[in-house]
């Protein structure tokens, strides 16, 4: 995950690559189809993604303007878009 956020702006953004396996479980316990690209589009499992982090920032006392109050689901790692330098740095 990598988060975003711009002094000129109200809130933070988070881009996220889910790990497959645990995504694709996490599909089928809601009982939504798909692949995995297609389930990365798909509006409710990003609801439900951006709620559990809500969930979990809140709990962990981040401030609220540190919690993301968007995301983006890529499904191809930031390693094969070349997001990161040679010591893995985004």
């Amino acid at each position: 995950m990598f988060v975003y956020g711009d002094s000129f702006k109200s809130y933070c953004v988070g881009i996220i690559v889910p790990n497959k396996d645990d995504f694709l479980e996490i599909a089928k316990s809601m009982k939504i189809e798909g692949t995995f690209e297609e389930l990365c589009k798909n509006k409710n499992m990003k609801q439900f993604l951006l709620n559990s982090i809500d969930k979990h920032c809140r709990k962990e006392g981040i401030f609220g303007f540190e919690i993301p109050k968007n995301i983006y689901l890529e499904s191809i790692s930031m390693v094969d878009h070349g997001c990161y330098t040679n010591t893995f740095k985004l």
